[in-house]
């Protein structure tokens, strides 16, 4: 069974006009979910955690670049994807945990599901609610990966406090997940 013929079975299944005729239109986030996508996030993760540290070092005129990135890039990839886990984790507690709470009342519950769920799933942007939310999320867990890289990854470290600080600083902003906030609509 070659790929072409795994796609079609899926395609006359689960495309628009399949036997199940599912909506594909899904959340970037949502890849995060399945463990096989982990084949793939956790490198692009790795990569980008390395330019960022390397370009931080560089900027701050770190000696010994290149031990320093040893001892550090498996934590900082380890705590950027676990990090990202967490806010899958609250977007899907905020997102879908809060259904059966709003389901009681018929009014929100329709504003709820309809206009904040769609918008958080699809485009968080045609929703202020929605935006506001999935920004809060991502600045708590950056918050909590600046302090993780502050303590555990950065602490052991030759270098000054000062430049500790900043390049724990740099991963949290440049590492976020602003992927997230791409439309699927």
């Amino acid at each position: 069974m070659n790929i072409l013929s795994i796609y079609s079975f899926f395609s006359i299944l689960f495309f628009k006009g399949g036997i199940i005729d599912l909506d594909l239109d899904i959340p970037i986030w949502f890849f995060w979910v399945f463990p096989v996508s982990w084949i793939a996030i956790i490198p692009i993760t790795a990569i980008l955690c390395s330019i960022v540290i390397y370009i931080s070092m560089y900027r701050l005129k770190i000696n010994d670049c290149f031990s320093i990135f040893v001892k550090t890039i498996i934590k900082l990839t380890c705590f950027n994807f676990l990090c990202d886990l967490i806010v899958i984790v609250f977007i899907y507690l905020g997102g879908f945990g809060i259904e059966s709470i709003t389901s009681t009342n018929p009014e929100f519950y329709h504003w709820y599901k309809n206009i904040f769920l769609n918008a958080l799933q699809r485009n968080p942007f045609s929703n202020v609610f929605s935006l506001l939310f999935l920004s809060s999320i991502i600045l708590l867990v950056r918050i909590i990966n600046y302090q993780l890289n502050k303590r555990f990854t950065f602490s052991k470290l030759d270098i000054e406090e000062e430049n500790k600080k900043k390049l724990a600083l740099s991963i949290a902003i440049f590492t976020a997940p602003y992927i997230f906030f791409l439309t699927t609509s």
